[in-house]
């Protein structure tokens, strides 16, 4: 069995936060890579303080949508970001810059997923064996 056969998530790179402006609750934050994020994912915010933002740092936010589009790849999310302070873009290359801003998976919604029965110790499913038997 191999890890392709489970839900894995990437973590994407976080190149600009566009916070809540106004009355509006969105927050988007616009990606490197394009990510394979679905609504109801979760994810942790990892802002170094390099980048601003402190508190987004660490917040476990839930995917509200996940888009593709021309100007780059954003993911929106239900987060009041109005009062926070401004994010300061940088450098996206690991190689130029070690305070890269991140979204790193922690969850998800199980009516999300394909497959939500096979979709226990999906880090190293090599480890476990055969598929976990249901309870």
């Amino acid at each position: 069995m191999t890890a392709s056969n489970y839900f894995v998530p990437s973590q994407l790179v976080i190149s600009n936060i566009v916070s809540a402006v106004g009355s509006s609750p969105l927050t988007i934050v616009i990606t490197v890579q394009v990510g394979n994020y679905r609504p109801g994912d979760r994810v942790r915010f990892f802002i170094p303080k390099q980048r601003g933002m402190q508190q987004l740092n660490g917040v476990i936010g839930e995917v509200f949508v996940a888009l593709v589009a021309p100007f780059g790849n954003a993911v929106i999310f239900l987060i009041d970001s109005s009062s926070f302070d401004r994010f300061i873009p940088g450098p996206v290359n690991p190689k130029q810059d070690k305070f890269l801003a991140q979204l790193i998976p922690v969850g998800e919604d199980a009516l999300t997923l394909v497959q939500a029965t096979h979709n226990n110790n999906n880090i190293i499913p090599e480890i476990y064996g055969a598929k976990p038997s249901p309870l």
